[in-house]
């Protein structure tokens, strides 16, 4: 009993493995279109399956598509009504690896570990690197699969197993309750799955398929329900509307399995039918778990992506405001780079959007003396602060992880991009209001002249913080050579502006020579606001 199950335990260890070395290569390998793929989910429940389940394919798993959402609702990168339909998708794409593992590919398994391993070492591009690593992940989970296979082969001549499996299949209740705490501990549903695949596959769920499905399906039931505690965890330290995205797997998943648990003869059936119709030849029992698993997570989201609205609310009314530590660092998006660079690039957005309402504002200080849009702008750029700190921290774990060539160099930039906008604010705050706030308190006023000129030079700045700021968000970068080319026209503007002021003070123009110094630390911080946004397009540049 004992080699039993160590070929079982050892077995499911390397299918472990191999799921986690996959994800991580499918991710490496589809960063780019995860980074992108995440705006879909913000649109509409349809968008967001889409979503969930393209993740899922990329993460191998739909616990890991859970926690992600935990972090991006908990770092403001999503709403919580948004995650439904995401949740959904995932469901649907964990079905994919499972649908996988049916293949009777298994005896190929070396050859795949040999071939990736080959490539990942041999190959000069990171993408074929990765997808190396890829091919090397499902030799080690279709590894693990022949091992649990090899493993369970006693237990098909020990008629105390037997007689102990008899009773799961004659008590579902009882067998959807194993799956479910064993999925907890394990923390795959897919590794539940595959561990019931290799049970099937020893004759021990019955030889006929509809007898196969029955027996299968409470085991299916409790591995759906399970794999919610992967991202129940992840919610224990985060706040009120994150814990609602653990929830809400829990619940959908919980409705999914009230609706069919007590159909269960019939729905068996159902599935029998379904598999007939698109699956050619004979069914084996593995395709048969798998099409189980397939036709249930899609009759899922088919039913309740109606009612995605609905169960958002349902789970605002369970699970009000209420307390929870909020993460500075989110571990959860930290084991994913693509999205964890996408969560950055969205804050930093967030930065370049605060700070180009705050140059573009800061000039009306200036022209008409409100001091509550100087104290305005000054708080605005606090938030642009508390942005920095926190997106500092964020990409300095995240560049002590492993990562791409890419991730690295995008890692990188987000972080001297974060540095250029928090510079950028300080200088607006700290140079230009803090002089403005002097022509207030002074009741200065400027010649007409010399604020047309000022304005003219403000007006240089924001087109290019304009300009960077769509190429952040467009990723067209050729709109960049305009900023940079401007760089000597701005100061050829700025020395014909500060040479004009200083022949207003020579002709003694009173409003000239009372804000002398004043007028010239005006202009200097416009230069230093217009240096820095050229250093930005360099830093994009590259």
């Amino acid at each position: 009993m004992l080699i039993v199950l160590a070929g079982v335990l050892g077995g499911l260890a390397i299918f472990l493995f191999g799921l986690q070395v996959t994800g991580e290569a499918l991710q490496k390998v589809a960063g780019r279109v995860l980074r992108g793929i995440l705006g879909l989910a913000t649109r509409n429940p349809v968008t967001g399956v889409v979503t969930g389940a393209f993740i899922t394919v990329c993460t191998q798993s739909s616990s890991a598509t859970t926690v992600f959402l935990v972090n991006f609702v908990q770092a403001g990168l999503m709403r919580f009504p948004q995650t439904i339909g995401v949740i959904l998708g995932a469901d649907i794409g964990t079905t994919f690896t499972v649908q996988l593992i049916a293949f009777r590919i298994a005896d190929y398994a070396l050859i795949m570990v040999a071939a990736g391993f080959l490539l990942k070492s041999l190959a000069h591009y990171e993408r074929e690197k990765f997808i190396g690593q890829a091919l090397f992940g499902f030799g080690f989970i279709f590894l693990g699969m022949l091992l649990m296979k090899e493993g369970v082969l006693p237990l098909r001549d020990s008629e105390k197993f037997i007689r102990m499996f008899l009773a799961f299949r004659q008590n579902p209740l009882l067998a959807l309750l194993a799956a479910t705490a064993i999925t907890a501990i394990i923390q795959s549903s897919a590794a539940t799955i595959a561990l019931a695949l290799t049970l099937a596959g020893q004759g021990l769920f019955g030889t006929e398929p509809i007898e196969i499905i029955q027996a299968s399906l409470p085991i299916i039931f409790g591995a759906n329900i399970g794999t919610c505690a992967t991202a129940a965890l992840a919610s224990i330290q985060v706040g009120s509307d994150a814990r609602r995205v653990a929830a809400a797997h829990l619940i959908i998943k919980i409705i999914g399995v009230a609706i069919f648990f007590p159909l269960l003869r019939w729905f068996s059936h159902f599935v029998l039918a379904v598999s007939q119709l698109f699956t050619a030849g004979d069914i084996g029992p593995a395709r048969m778990l798998a099409n189980s698993h397939t036709v249930f997570n899609v009759l899922i989201t088919a039913i309740l992506l109606p009612f995605s609205g609905l169960i958002g609310r349902v789970v605002l009314l369970v699970m009000p405001s209420g307390g929870g530590k909020e993460k500075e660092v989110y571990e959860g998006l930290l084991e994913s780079p693509p999205i964890a660079l996408a969560d950055a690039r969205e804050k930093i957005g967030q930065m370049f959007s605060v700070v180009s309402e705050v140059v573009s504002k800061a000039i009306l200080v200036l022209r008409g003396g409100d001091r509550r849009l100087l104290e305005d702008l000054k708080r605005m750029d606090d938030v642009v602060n508390g942005l920095h700190k926190k997106v500092t921290a964020f990409l300095t774990r995240l560049g002590q992880r492993t990562l791409s060539g890419e991730e690295s160099g995008e890692e990188v930039r987000l972080l001297g991009l974060s540095h250029y906008l928090e510079s950028l604010g300080d200088t607006v705050n700290r140079e230009f209001l803090y002089t403005a706030q002097k022509v207030i308190d002074d009741d200065l006023s400027f010649s007409f002249a010399g604020f047309h000129e000022m304005e003219k030079l403000h007006q240089v700045v924001c087109r290019n913080l304009k300009i960077v700021e769509g190429v952040f968000k467009s990723g067209d970068i050729s709109r960049l050579r305009s900023v940079i080319e401007s760089r000597e026209d701005f100061r050829r503007l700025w020395e014909e502006s500060y040479g004009s002021h200083i022949d207003r003070m020579h002709k003694g123009i009173s409003e000239s020579s009372s804000t002398g110094a004043i007028h010239f630390h005006i202009l200097l911080s416009l230069e230093s606001m217009n240096s820095q946004i050229v250093n930005i397009a360099y830093l994009m540049q590259t």
